[in-house]
């Protein structure tokens, strides 16, 4: 039987399931169940948590002990489904995604990038998508930023392994 996971929403720029942009590293930590992440340099300006069991990886702008959340990726096999506007973006075949991405084009007016790895970003939306291989099949890792700034679009991080 394949293993439950939780379902979020995401409120583009604002938050991603209980994750609100902007918190500190320990209100995301009780937010996620108060299990201690696994912290890393992300470079440039970031710092990284990432809650392995939960399928999260958080980065905040500066460091952890005042550094505001910036940025919440989720792992497309481990991480919670997630939606926006009803619509699953989290371990869904990427080509789908990316299809539903050019579509916000017209239906929101938005503009469509592509970062250097190749990813769909829509940064009207605060959205990137990575391509997770996850066996035979490639699928969609949400990334969600809360800045709609060529800044943090110029350091979307990479996937981690």
């Amino acid at each position: 039987m394949p293993e439950e996971r939780e379902t979020w929403e995401a409120t583009p720029l604002i938050s991603v399931g209980p994750l609100k942009f902007g918190t500190t590293h320990d209100e995301v930590v009780a937010a996620l169940g108060g299990s201690e992440p696994e912290l890393f340099d992300a470079g440039v300006w970031h710092a990284g948590a990432a809650f392995h069991d939960a399928g999260v990886t958080v980065y905040y702008r500066g460091d952890y002990a005042d550094g505001p959340l910036r940025i919440i990726a989720i792992d497309a096999a481990r991480g919670p489904r997630v939606s926006v506007g009803g619509t699953p973006l989290t371990g869904q075949e990427h080509s789908v995604v990316e299809q539903w991405m050019w579509d916000q084009i017209d239906i929101q007016h938005l503009d469509l990038m592509y970062d250097i790895d190749g990813s769909p970003m829509l940064p009207g939306l605060g959205l990137a998508v990575r391509a997770q291989p996850v066996g035979d099949a490639t699928l969609s890792a949400p990334v969600f930023i809360n800045d709609q700034g060529s800044e943090v679009w110029e350091h979307v991080p990479a996937p981690r392994p």
